[in-house]
């Protein structure tokens, strides 16, 4: 399949540069990015090259621009308004890259571009974090840990804590909710799209947790077996980190698919109870194959 050409034109070089790098960081995306400094030099490149997506400053007058043939032209505005051609899709350029980067990538899921991207050979591993003693600490040991894997690999971070305390009403907040949505509307590209909601903490990315607790609860297995499938086929992530909680459905066959399952220390006589029942059910369920797979940890 012949790469598609994703052009950024724009005056300002060092901008221009820093976008490329962003599009460039996601293996995903089955596009060769150039950044041009005028619509000349985009002129000239379509003497050899289709332009398949182009991003062009509103500096460039309506004219100048619809010079540039293209498949798909987004225009990079400021605060005011921009005069735009019915071809012409409008994004905020002073907004970090990733969330223009989003913007763009929706719309080209919007029309079935499946020709954007391409699948990323990279072999995957899936790591849980679980106990039957439910503490924060369980999220505190995924994110440290998750910090330190993504100094060397690409890691995306689930959490499926039914009150995980990170959601603010109001914000513009799109998380697994989200990707749950697009699963249960049928969306093949659910996997891509999890790449493109997500935020960056500790160079790890992150898919925010569902906002409601209950609605949580009412995910089935079969859909989430669809969104972890879709994710691992489809994403550039090497690393999976499940953020588990007992009120998941389809808890057993999560642990099934993590290599490695982190379970916090008993802290006490009581919690230590409460791990050791776990292991005698594991082993009555004939899951003793999980209990290989725990690597206690401290906090």
């Amino acid at each position: 399949m012949e790469e598609k050409n994703f052009v950024i034109c724009d005056s300002e070089r060092e901008y221009g540069i820093r976008f490329m790098e962003r599009v460039q960081a996601h293996a995903e995306f089955y596009v060769q990015v150039r950044w041009l400094s005028s619509v000349e030099e985009a002129v000239e490149f379509l003497k050899r090259r289709r332009i398949y997506i182009l991003l062009i400053g509103e500096t460039f007058p309506v004219r100048e621009r619809e010079k540039i043939a293209c498949d798909h032209c987004f225009v990079l505005v400021g605060e005011g308004g921009c005069n735009l051609a019915d071809r012409e899709t409008a994004v905020r350029k002073y907004q970090p890259a990733e969330d223009i980067l989003q913007e763009i990538l929706e719309k080209c899921l919007e029309r079935q571009e499946a020709s954007l991207f391409r699948l990323v050979s990279k072999e995957r591993r899936i790591i849980g974090f679980y106990s039957p003693v439910q503490s924060t600490a369980q999220t505190r040991m995924a994110l440290a840990l998750g910090k330190e894997i993504a100094r060397k690999k690409e890691v995306l971070y689930l959490n499926f804590q039914p009150y995980s305390g990170w959601y603010q009403e109001g914000e513009n907040y799109r998380g697994l909710s989200e990707l749950i949505y697009y699963i249960r509307q049928g969306d093949q590209r659910t996997g891509i799209r999890a790449g493109t909601i997500c935020r960056h903490i500790d160079g790890m990315s992150v898919v925010l947790p569902m906002e409601n607790g209950e609605d949580l609860k009412m995910v089935s297995w079969e859909e989430w077996e669809m969104l972890l499938g879709q994710i691992c086929s489809e994403s550039k992530f090497e690393v999976i980190l499940l953020d588990l909680a007992e009120c998941v459905q389809g808890l057993l066959p999560m642990l099934e698919l993590c290599e490695e399952i982190y379970m916090q220390n008993a802290s006490d006589e009581e919690e230590e109870e409460r791990i050791l029942q776990f292991q005698t059910n594991m082993r009555q369920m004939g899951k003793a194959h999980l209990l290989e797979r725990i690597r206690f940890a401290e906090e």
